[in-house]
């Protein structure tokens, strides 16, 4: 009778710690639910991801192209100024070489021609160093060539660059004969390095202003057919 009592005894207790557990366990889940809940008007990061508008998906979108955009107009203006001091000491050393062959009166190379290139070297030098001086103050500074826009000395200085754009087509023409003529002859005294890179400088110039007028006549031919086919239906 004694082992039956305490077999009932250990039984009813447990079933008591049973109980008592799944209490204990059903208040922690109740407890631990109450914790995760946010307070009333705070979210968690995946819900305001969930809660995001198209608005505001979009302005932020827009914010990264206009750094994308920025990004890539600082560094044209960074490829543009070492074009322009490449192409600054190129036209200097022209000049130093054609204030060479005054110099030394090289008779084979004297022509009309070559007075062109020195006084267009005159020229065209002072606006290279202006072009280079005007993107570093657009790297340096917060405007844009748009805010240049509305300056009365840029728009002077510009229409003077457009009309001198003439005489640089000339000046190519000019080069690219001139020094052909000189390599014809085999004049001796105007031979120089300086005088093989100016020639290729021209060349390559020439093949550029050929390229980008193809392209605008090729541009403006397709253009003439999409209207003349908007036209038509």
């Amino acid at each position: 009778m004694a082992k039956k009592e305490s077999k009932s005894k250990t039984k009813s207790n447990a079933k008591s710690n049973a109980k008592s557990n799944s209490k204990t366990n059903s208040k922690s889940k109740s407890k631990g639910s109450k914790g995760s809940k946010s307070p009333r008007g705070s979210y968690n990061p995946e819900e305001l991801k969930m809660s995001k508008s198209p608005l505001t998906e979009a302005f932020n979108n827009r914010e990264l192209i206009a750094k994308s955009v920025g990004n890539t107009i600082r560094n044209f203006m960074i490829l543009n100024v070492i074009i322009g001091i490449v192409i600054l000491v190129i036209n200097v050393y022209a000049i130093l070489w054609i204030h060479k062959l005054d110099t030394i009166n090289c008779a084979c190379s004297e022509s009309y021609m070559r007075t062109y290139i020195k006084y267009y070297l005159y020229v065209f030098i002072p606006f290279i160093c202006i072009d280079i001086l005007m993107s570093l103050y657009l790297l340096t500074s917060n405007t844009s060539i748009l805010d240049l826009a509305n300056n009365t000395l840029y728009n002077i200085y510009r229409n003077m660059r457009v009309v001198f754009s003439i005489f640089t087509i000339v000046n190519i023409v000019i080069v690219i004969i001139f020094i052909n003529k000189l390599k014809e002859i085999n004049c001796v005294c105007s031979e120089d390095i300086v005088r093989e890179v100016y020639w290729i400088y021209n060349i390559v110039l020439a093949c550029y202003l050929l390229i980008a007028f193809l392209i605008i006549i090729v541009s403006v031919i397709m253009m003439f057919i999409n209207s003349s086919s908007m036209r038509s239906s």
